[in-house]
């Protein structure tokens, strides 16, 4: 066959393949073949891409995120950092480095003993309003923001007591202590006395909140500075009858505060109207 010939044949061939193409994609030459297929690599490996580097990238983040949203470790459940809850079956707790802050009411009211971690910077006020059964706060070695004495809360110098285990009977404050913390004798329903040191200068609003069974609180005459409602709850009303012969008393009041006469301490509890025992 002459080469013209093949050449002829060669041209309709190559003229039905295109003709075809057309038809079939919308190609309309051979330089759209190249084109067709630059697009096709490019778009499929961006494909590529988002699925399975982008979406897994996503994904992974994702999961990494609600992770660190909320984890549960041994009982406990801590989202953001935050200690939000410990399970009924947890009596005792050792905090994990992941925990930054305790939240309010955490602590369950089954826990017995905690120890709180150096990682540990912020504590609610009331964190251990729920502890029924808490007889004792350690706190780790390391933490910056605070230390532990004899079963009890405070600040790193321990010149505020931050909270006592609401299970204690008795309680020994740090003798150099200058703070009584809002909240800091909460629901401490077996406690019958405290005297709180003679350093003492500040009982701030609630430190005594619902110690059902508090009867007596001494108090010395540096403290100056004494929150009108530093005790709610503690059945501290007086309770006013009537003779048959028209004067009025006073049933006996549960709690009284031990204090010198015309203190700070006796001039609050005469204005929250709490009975005064003077030492």
């Amino acid at each position: 066959m002459k080469k013209k010939n093949i050449k002829m044949i060669v041209g309709i061939l190559v003229g039905l393949a295109i003709f075809t193409g057309a038809a079939a994609g919308g190609i309309s030459g051979p330089d759209d073949v190249e084109k067709v297929y630059a697009t096709s690599v490019t778009d499929d490996g961006a494909a590529a891409d988002n699925t399975d580097n982008g979406a897994a990238a996503d994904n992974t983040d994702d999961g990494a995120a609600e992770a660190d949203d909320e984890e549960e470790s041994d009982g406990l459940t801590i989202e953001n950092g935050v200690l939000k809850y410990v399970e009924d079956d947890v009596k005792n707790v050792v905090l994990p480095d992941t925990v930054k802050a305790i939240g309010h009411g955490a602590i369950g009211e089954y826990v017995q003993s905690i120890e709180i971690s150096a990682s540990v910077t912020k504590i609610d006020k009331q964190a251990f309003a729920n502890a029924a059964s808490l007889k004792k706060i350690t706190v780790a070695k390391g933490n910056t923001k605070f230390s532990a004495y004899k079963n009890c809360l405070y600040d790193k110098k321990k010149k505020t007591l931050l909270a006592v285990p609401p299970k204690s009977s008795k309680v020994s404050i740090y003798s150099k202590t200058k703070v009584i913390g809002s909240y800091a004798f909460n629901h401490c329903n077996k406690l019958k006395s405290v005297v709180l040191p003679k350093g003492v200068t500040t009982i701030k609003a609630y430190a005594f909140y619902y110690c059902d069974k508090l009867r007596k609180v001494t108090i010395y005459s540096k403290a100056k500075s004494i929150s009108v409602k530093s005790f709610i709850g503690d059945d501290v009303s007086y309770n006013v009858y009537y003779t048959t012969d028209g004067t009025s008393k006073t049933s006996k009041n549960t709690l009284k505060i031990y204090c010198k006469k015309g203190s700070k301490a006796d001039k609050v509890a005469k204005k929250a109207k709490i009975l005064t025992k003077y030492l």
